[in-house]
């Protein structure tokens, strides 16, 4: 396994992806990998929720306070076709691709067996803070099969100190990328200091998105492993950034992934890393010279 060097500056890395079910003429060597990853961020996700509803008790929230989700409400309960579903079917963030009766026995039985065996790895409090007031990401990509390129022995990373990695579509599932303005809306939802502590108490989970992103929430963190896949950033979707301190996103080139895209997750996100570095650098500097002008030009 292999662990990068700790980076300057805290990440966090949204990341929605597909990961499929292996193909026919390939055996899943790691199946049993795919699904232990998978009951670990969910494992990670249920303990952050209950650190944010203990929250809920202590942070005083404004009364006219509202969760804005309305277009990505609207847009998870529009029907989407495609040639193996005439009938349609609505947005989920995590839709498990069916099976015979026997793999789905497999699947739930190593499910009970992992809920069981692993515990939480990540501290609730410093995901929190590092979500509200470091860099964070929005990586949309398509994730290949981990055996397409690599062997079973390379299929495994370790997340690096003060990185964490969060998905709403956890390995051997499938979903489909949202338009940009629910998109947009999405990744504020997710920096709002006050979006998960509300969203963490049941009757604000009534609505489809809400509900959804609540069970369906994975957390990675320093030290837990992912799957190792070859990776490729989405043509449609933006690569987007928010900088330390800052309260919405921006749009980030993904220009120097390319020579990485396709390739397997250590190298996507080393070069992301070092991106966010460059791009973060480069940002402090233009808001000390806009600070400086504007100092100049009131005095």
């Amino acid at each position: 396994m292999t662990t990068l060097k700790q980076p300057k500056n805290p990440l966090v890395i949204i990341q929605w992806s597909c990961d499929p079910m292996p193909y026919d003429n390939i055996p899943d060597t790691i199946y049993e990998k795919r699904v232990q990853t998978d009951i670990q961020g969910l494992i990670n996700a249920t303990l952050f929720w209950k650190h944010m509803k203990n929250l809920s008790k202590t942070i005083s929230i404004p009364k006219k306070y509202k969760l804005r989700t309305d277009k990505i409400n609207q847009d998870m309960n529009i029907k989407r076709f495609e040639k193996h579903d005439p009938k349609g079917h609505t947005q989920h963030f995590f839709d498990l691709l069916k099976t015979d009766k026997k793999s789905n026995r497999l699947y739930n039985s190593m499910k009970i067996n992992f809920s069981k065996q692993l515990t939480p790895t990540i501290n609730p409090q410093h995901f929190f803070e590092c979500l509200r007031n470091d860099n964070v990401v929005y990586l949309p990509i398509h994730g290949g099969h981990a055996l397409d390129e690599h062997s079973p022995n390379s299929s495994i990373y370790t997340l690096p100190e003060d990185v964490y990695v969060i998905s709403f579509n956890p390995p051997n599932s499938s979903a489909l990328f949202m338009c940009q303005e629910p998109t947009n809306e999405l990744l504020q939802f997710i920096i709002d200091p006050y979006s998960m502590i509300l969203i963490s108490k049941a009757d604000k989970r009534k609505k489809t998105f809400e509900s959804n992103f609540y069970k369906n929430l994975r957390i990675w963190g320093p030290g837990n492993t992912v799957i190792n896949r070859g990776l490729v950033t989405d043509r449609e979707q933006d690569l987007k950034i928010k900088y330390p301190n800052d309260s919405s996103f921006k749009y980030l080139k993904k220009s120097t992934l390319r020579k990485v895209s396709g390739q397997d997750v250590e190298q996507l996100y080393t070069e992301l890393i070092n991106n966010v570095a460059r791009s973060t650098k480069k940002n402090i500097k233009t808001k000390k010279i806009k600070k400086k002008k504007k100092e100049k030009y009131n005095s």
